[in-house]
């Protein structure tokens, strides 16, 4: 439930701008995939269903259909066979979702700083408490 309704709007939201129920239901489909995924991966961590995790989660769909809709977008617009449109799909629009992909590889790289190896940091040499 916590994740239908989301991707109930996708579906509708897609398939009203580009009139392709088919895309708009495999992009569905790879979209719960992936909410599947990091909820397995939330468990496998031992991160608990709240408010933040809900807007992670909400924010990775939000993501992941920027990523899928322009693949979506040009595979509908490309002419040949599936794979001939497929290479299309990925020729025309692979660049754009590779520099968003490193967008997102910069965040993790930034939380792993902040969550990582400035604690390890503040260990070995973080200054005196602020209170003395």
């Amino acid at each position: 439930m916590l994740v239908g309704i989301p991707l109930a709007s996708v579906f509708i939201v897609s398939w009203i701008i580009t009139g392709s129920f088919g895309g708009s239901l495999l992009m569905c489909v790879v979209l719960a995939s992936m909410l599947l995924h990091l909820l397995g991966a939330m468990l496998l961590s031992d991160i608990q269903v709240n408010a933040v995790s809900m807007v992670n989660l909400a924010m990775s769909l939000g993501i992941g259909v920027e990523f899928c809709a322009h693949v979506i977008h040009a595979f509908g617009i490309a002419s040949g066979t599936r794979p001939q449109r497929v290479a299309a799909a990925l020729e025309h629009t692979g660049a754009s979702v590779l520099s968003g992909g490193l967008y997102l590889a910069l965040v993790f790289v930034g939380a792993w700083h902040g969550l990582v190896l400035l604690p390890v940091i503040l260990c070995l040499a973080g200054p005196s408490s602020w209170h003395s």
